[in-house]
């Protein structure tokens, strides 16, 4: 199993933005008064959109950009490239951050 520490560098936090960015955005184009960014599901999608959506993204980017990654002298420093050997590892953490949410989703789209 992959460390949190880990986790949270393929996740690369310091691109969350790119992702949590557009959803305050949309949140705040749709809000009628402050109250609406304290509402549970705001705050639930607002976690989602920090560490599972961004290891979602970069993580199979990670998985599929392996020999690319190599080659990349960004990916010695600050990231690095997940190995062969991490990747049943990664699927997996993946899945087990990004699951709940799509439970949650698919409950909150029904009513």
């Amino acid at each position: 199993m992959l460390s949190l520490r880990r986790l949270f560098s393929i996740s690369r936090p310091r691109f969350w933005i790119y992702l949590f960015g557009p959803y305050i955005v949309g949140l705040a184009a749709n809000a009628t008064n402050l109250n609406d960014f304290s509402q549970p599901l705001v705050l639930l999608f607002a976690l989602y959109f920090t560490l599972p959506a961004n290891l979602l993204v970069y993580g199979v980017n990670d998985i599929f950009d392996y020999e690319t990654d190599l080659a990349n002298a960004k990916k010695t420093g600050y990231e690095s490239p997940v190995p062969p050997d991490e990747r049943a590892a990664l699927w997996k953490a993946i899945a087990l951050c990004n699951f709940p949410f799509c439970i949650a989703l698919f409950f909150v789209s029904q009513g």
